[in-house]
């Protein structure tokens, strides 16, 4: 869709590649190097390409310029959720063996409190045993003082067996007495 027919464009080529080899082209730096020959098809297919509009070389501009913008910005979150994360990781870690040491320490006193249990148990149960023995000692020896001195009383009330009681008379059935 070039304005320009085959043959123009074979001609077009044709002076400007003698022009830039005569060294009369002011534009053209003296470091440029001409393509081969081989690549005139490709020359020719990119004269052939319709030229880009200024509108629109800037639109591609923006748009690579906006898309370098986003690739920035990718790499910057990512390179701050990386540090987030491996903040995140050394705090989880702190916390972790500050975990661990307080469990230690917890289970250690938890340790002590179930050995001073286990030793207060068996001074318990040492202390039942001396008191379940010595009540019951105890009780007996209070018991037969109790008899004993219940005997002794009665001793002292009532006198010994075997011996005659003194009763007053009794009184008779047909008798009064005032």
């Amino acid at each position: 869709m070039s304005k320009f027919s085959d043959e123009q464009r074979h001609r077009i080529v044709a002076e400007t590649r003698a022009i830039l080899q005569r060294g009369q082209a002011e534009r053209v730096h003296d470091t440029y190097e001409l393509p081969p020959a081989e690549d005139e098809d490709l020359l020719l297919a990119a004269l052939s390409a319709p030229l880009e509009s200024t509108n629109d070389r800037h639109r591609r501009e923006i748009e690579q310029e906006e898309r370098r913008w986003a690739r920035r910005r990718e790499r910057e979150q990512s390179t701050q959720q990386r540090v987030l994360a491996n903040r995140i990781d050394q705090a989880i870690e702190t916390l972790r063996g500050e975990m661990r040491r307080e469990i230690e320490a917890v289970r250690a006193d938890l340790l002590d409190v179930v050995l001073g249990c286990v030793q207060a148990v068996e001074q318990i149960d040492g202390t039942l045993d001396h008191l379940a023995r010595e009540p019951a000692r105890a009780a007996s020896e209070r018991v037969e003082a109790l008899f004993k001195r219940m005997e002794e009383r009665l001793d002292e009330i009532a006198p010994p067996r075997g011996t005659a009681v003194d009763l007053p008379p009794l009184p008779l059935r047909g008798s009064r007495a005032n």
